[in-house]
């Protein structure tokens, strides 16, 4: 089973974890598990690659990360850096 890191701010974390939970009606085995990691910042849109390389310890335990929309840098360079692949999520 996929295990993905959600990374965002103080701002969206209880959001963000609402929006998760909802996807796991009780009792239903779900696609993949899931963390939600806030790494010190008010919001979520003004987070970089650099920040998310100074602020998130290796190694990361999982199959993916995921980062806001608006995450500005270069993901690539952030997957190999932490060696999982790093996406963008949704804009909002």
């Amino acid at each position: 089973m996929e295990h993905i890191v959600f990374l965002t701010g103080r701002l969206a974390q209880a959001a963000l974890t609402r929006v998760l939970e909802a996807l796991e009606p009780p009792g239903a085995e779900t696609a993949f598990t899931w963390e939600v990691r806030e790494i010190g910042l008010q919001v979520a849109a003004l987070m970089t690659a650099e920040m998310i390389r100074r602020r998130v310890p290796r190694p990361v335990a999982a199959d993916r990360i995921v980062v806001p929309g608006r995450c500005r840098g270069d993901l690539d360079a952030l997957g190999a850096h932490f060696g999982v692949p790093v996406q963008r999520g949704p804009e909002e």
